[in-house]
């Protein structure tokens, strides 16, 4: 069963980020494609996200749009995101998610707390989400 395990892992995506300075200075938007995991390219998305929101960035967004799977290690990540946003008192959405990543997050409460949208520009608007 291992050997399985070990080729579906193998087979996932390395998880690529792509960071988007908005036009307004305290905003930012993370793409992201591949596997949310627990692979150093995943902590890194919450390294960049801290200093971020340390350095000022009062408006994060993570767009989950190409996202092809979320583990248990992503939906850590993705909490601790949110936490360092609200401790830095930034304000941390997700927008495009697929119905795998919402219902992950729904199961573990984590889509009650994030702010949520179909899109990246309704996240940066703030406009009133899915």
């Amino acid at each position: 069963m291992a050997g399985a395990w070990e080729a579906v892992v193998s087979s996932w995506k390395r998880l690529e980020i792509e960071r988007i300075q908005h036009e307004d200075p305290k905003a930012v938007v993370y793409r992201l494609e591949g596997v949310l995991t627990d692979t150093k390219d995943c902590f890194g998305l919450l390294e960049m996200l801290r200093k971020d929101v340390k350095g000022g960035g009062s408006r994060v967004v993570i767009h989950l749009g190409k996202i092809e799977h979320i583990t248990s290690a992503g939906v850590g990540i993705l909490a601790a995101c949110y936490l360092s946003a609200n401790n830095a008192k930034s304000r941390l959405s997700i927008s495009g998610a697929s119905q795998q990543a919402r219902s992950i997050l729904q199961i573990v409460k984590l889509w009650d707390i994030l702010d949520h949208y179909e899109t990246e520009e309704e996240a940066l608007a703030g406009r009133t989400g899915s």
